[in-house]
């Protein structure tokens, strides 16, 4: 309730927009350099520095660190986030929740993989033409400008307006399905829980969900008008902002699936520890941990501090609790 039906609607169209202007993006410089292949890279190029296999919580980027946060990203986010949630519980049964799964993750990597292209291809172009990039600038100390830079000067007038619409698509993809989540969880999980009132009707909950979208939409867009603020790579700035809840939200779902002990206060436990593991590793470098660790190690510390706060809790203060109880139980039963 509240508008999932114009969310998946408003995705696949805005998926559309956003796959078919990274498509004509690679169209236009492949007829650019003449061939549609000229312009992928035959060497690894110098600027891209030393590339590395393995996993290292020190390193920033190696190739075993990226397929390990994916992996941990993809598990933590379609077993816990709100709008993985909201879609599954929305299809007819599990098998077909199964199968939005693998369509999903299909597509992702049909995206992904597009949009790598992309990424090499605006590299090939700017490498071909210097002139386009002011003084001081270089393809390898500000590579976020390349593509909307591209956009400006690669495009004719016309289609750099469609591939501008694509990439507000992929915002708006995003912050559609997070309006409505965000918008339905406030309204389940903090009004109508903590409200005093008799119970509201229907059409009174789709209107509050929808002032609720509203003044969440409005406060996201004061938020981003202060992203210009924000120092560093743009990458690394997602990633520390996106992946800070990604994993102390799937150690609840977690501990209540797969631990039978786990109790109230030792998840609480959990969850808070890995909280602030993934805070210490994105804004203070925990213990020299890079950012693409931030998932892995916030849900280990969440899982692990979670088994043994409840294993304590459970063995020792629980028993404890549950016998004096009983003790109370009895005296009030002898008086």
């Amino acid at each position: 309730m509240g508008g999932l039906k114009a969310v998946v609607f408003t995705d696949v169209i805005q998926s559309c927009v956003l796959l078919g202007g990274a498509f004509l993006t690679l169209v236009l410089i492949s007829i650019y350099f003449g061939s549609a292949t000229s312009w992928i890279p035959t060497h690894w190029l110098d600027h891209w520095g030393e590339y590395k296999w393995g996993i290292d919580a020190r390193e920033r980027l190696s190739i075993g660190n990226a397929l390990l946060m994916t992996v941990i990203w993809y598990v933590a986010s379609s077993g816990s986030d709100q709008m993985s949630i909201q879609r599954f519980l929305a299809t007819e049964n599990i098998q077909t929740a199964r199968k939005t799964f693998a369509v999903s993750l299909i597509t992702s990597f049909v995206a992904q993989f597009l949009l790598g292209l992309v990424g090499l291809a605006v590299l090939a172009y700017f490498l071909d033409n210097p002139q386009f990039l002011a003084a001081g600038e270089s393809v390898a100390t500000d590579a976020d400008i390349l593509f909307p830079k591209f956009i400006l000067v690669g495009l004719p007038i016309g289609i750099s307006g469609l591939v501008a619409a694509g990439i507000l698509a992929a915002a708006m993809s995003s912050l559609s399905s997070g309006l409505s989540a965000t918008s339905s969880v406030i309204s389940e999980d903090l009004f109508k829980r903590f409200s005093r009132k008799a119970k509201p009707k229907k059409v009174n909950q789709l209107k509050r969900i929808r002032i609720l979208s509203l003044f969440v939409g409005i406060f996201t867009l004061a938020l981003s008008l202060l992203i210009s603020r924000v120092e560093g790579n743009l990458y690394d700035v997602i990633v520390k902002v996106v992946n800070l809840f990604v994993s102390p939200l799937f150690v609840l779902f977690f501990m209540a699936l797969f631990i039978p002990f786990a109790t109230a206060r030792g998840v609480l436990i959990g969850g808070l520890i890995s909280i602030a593991v993934a805070i210490a590793v994105a804004f203070f470098k925990f213990m020299g941990i890079e950012v693409l660790f931030i998932t892995p190690a916030s849900l280990f510390s969440g899982i692990v501090a979670g088994i043994v706060f409840s294993y304590i809790y459970h063995k020792f203060l629980g028993n404890q609790e549950t016998m004096q109880k009983r003790s109370e139980k009895i005296i009030d039963q002898s008086k």
